[in-house]
Formats: C-alpha cells, structure tokens, sequence
C-alpha cells in the first residue's frame, strides 16, 4: 500500500499547480469523490468525506508546512512509514523536475508566450481553488438561490477585472472573500 500511495501523490504533486490547496482539492478528488460516485471504488485507498475533513481541519492548526498535513492521511492508512510514504510522493517531482524548470524558465521568462501561459494559470489555480472552498463551504452553509446568484456574479466579475483590467489575481480574492463576507453578514 505504501508503494502505491507514493505513486498516487507523485502524481497528483506531478500535475497540481498553486499550492497545497490544490493538493488538497486533487486528494479529495481521489480518495474521497471519485470512490463516492463509482459506490463500488475498486481502490483500497478510501477516506470517508467526514474523515477527510477533519484531517484538513487538523492539519490546518499544525505549524510548519502544510505538506505535513497530507502526510497526516498516511497515518489512519499505516501508521509513520505511511505518512512518509505519502510526503516523498509529494516531494519527489518538485525535487527531479523544479532544478530543470528554472534553468529552462530564466532563458525564455522574457518571451510573451510564455508571460501568458503564467497568466493562464493563475487563472486556473484560482478555479481549482474555488471548486475546493465551495465543497469545504456547502456543507456549512445553506445558500439561498438569490445568495448564489450574487456569488456567481462576483466569481464572474473576478475573471472579468482580471482579463479586461489585469488587476492581479490576489487583490481580486481579497475583494472577493469581502465581498462574500458582506454578502453572508447581510443575509444573517
């Protein structure tokens, strides 16, 4: 199991961009949808949504980097050689694949093309990133239908400001967790 769990997150480390979060949202998608939707996951490797969250909760109080609370779902699966199973997984790629990246990205960083494939993902990471924050948020909250139409609107709007104005991408989520904020606290 430990063998095979290492190849799970080489890949899910191998293909995610943005940072833990997306980690996150790609392990749920493995260990916690997909076997959800298939009912009979042929996969050994299965967490419960309840029990997933709660290692997310956990992990989120732990100090350190937040590649140790993945690490932390090895443990229910087989204790201490598991987690470290489960954190080479997750180091491996960024420690073969990161050296060749920069020598290859500091001799083409100037091109436009590749400017705009950065801009492309930043995009996208913040969609991974929302899709992850809706799931974690549905379950705490009853939204109203009005309610969703203003947080589809304001999902819009980001992607909107960002491509017409090319407002950086972190302002936008700022404005957009106030705007949410408010829109939460005024409905209450």
């Amino acid at each position: 199991m430990n063998l095979k769990l290492f190849a799970l997150f080489f890949q899910i480390s191998l293909y995610s961009f943005g940072g833990i979060y997306s980690i996150w949202a790609l392990t749920q998608k493995k260990l916690v949808t997909e076997c959800k939707v298939e009912k009979q996951c042929e996969r050994e490797i299965v967490f419960k949504q309840e029990d997933f969250d709660r290692i997310f909760g956990i992990s989120r109080m732990i100090p350190g980097p937040r590649v140790g609370g993945i690490a932390m779902l090895g443990y229910p699966l087989g204790g201490v050689f598991t987690m470290l199973a489960i954190l080479l997984g997750l180091l491996a790629p960024s420690l073969l694949i990161v050296p060749l990246i920069t020598k290859f990205y500091n001799r083409l960083s100037h091109k436009e093309n590749v400017k705009n494939i950065r801009k492309g993902a930043q995009i996208a990471i913040i969609s991974i990133l929302a899709v992850f924050l809706y799931g974690l948020l549905k379950k705490g909250f009853r939204m109203e239908w009005v309610q969703s139409i203003f947080y589809i609107a304001i999902a819009g709007s980001v992607f909107w400001l960002n491509k017409r104005y090319r407002i950086n991408p972190v302002i936008l989520i700022v404005a957009s967790i106030i705007a949410g904020y408010l829109l939460l606290n005024a409905s209450s």
